[in-house]
């Protein structure tokens, strides 16, 4: 049996200052405050303001509609495409002609046109200036599924949900209306086309005869009679 003596580790003293490196025996008394875990890696300088920078002034609302500018300001108007079959035009588009000098509308002055590629649906914007205009709408190998809405910027609309289409309408400032007439209708006349017939006359043309005329009527003279004729 061994006679070696077991020799014990006194505990340390409290240091002045916290240490830095583990002590080899755990210390007599807590420390002040908890030692801070070590960290992976070492820490980085704090920056001055947050990461990412805020903006200074808050982002403006989405808008309800695409940010679609026209030119020289002219106001935008809205076009519905549809198709029935799903599978867009086949082919059909919208044109839309400048018909200012409606009637007589040439078909090359064409200021916009378009087409539903593919699908149920889509749409398109048009920038119009003020004026009236013609609208086609035809030319696919399924125009009768094909159905389109056109709407101002002020609520009205029109739309049709078969082609081939052709109508006219005109413009101005947002606003969608028909096409006026190519002049106004006659101011009424100041006088009746024709004088009232002349005053009735005092007496009738010929007074009433006594008895009937006609020899197949007589009043029957039975006690019983309720005063009918009778043939």
């Amino acid at each position: 049996m061994s006679t070696a003596s077991t020799r014990w580790l006194s505990p340390a003293a409290p240091t002045a200052l916290p240490l830095s490196a583990p002590t080899p025996v755990p210390l007599p008394v807590p420390t002040p405050f908890p030692l801070p875990a070590p960290t992976a890696l070492p820490l980085r300088t704090p920056t001055a303001v947050p990461l990412p920078a805020p903006t200074p002034l808050p982002l403006p609302a989405p808008t309800s509609a695409p940010s679609i500018s026209c030119p020289t300001s002219r106001p935008i108007y809205r076009l519905n495409l549809a198709d029935t079959g799903g599978d867009g035009w086949q082919g059909a588009s919208y044109r839309l002609y400048n018909a200012s000098d409606h009637p007589n509308i040439t078909m090359t002055s064409m200021v916009a046109n378009g087409t539903l590629a593919s699908g149920f649906s889509g749409v398109d914007w048009v920038c119009l200036a003020d004026g009236c205009y013609e609208i086609v709408v035809d030319g696919g190998a399924a125009d009768s599924e094909i159905g389109f809405e056109f709407v101002d910027e002020v609520g009205g609309h029109f739309q049709d949900f078969a082609a081939p289409y052709a109508d006219h309408m005109c413009v101005k400032d947002g606003d969608v209306f028909g096409h006026p007439t190519a002049s106004p209708s006659p101011l009424p006349t100041s006088l009746p086309t024709t004088l009232p017939s002349p005053l009735p006359t005092a007496l009738p043309t010929a007074m009433p005869s006594a008895l009937p005329t006609s020899p197949s009527l007589r009043r029957s003279t039975s006690p019983n009679a309720t005063g009918s004729l009778t043939g």
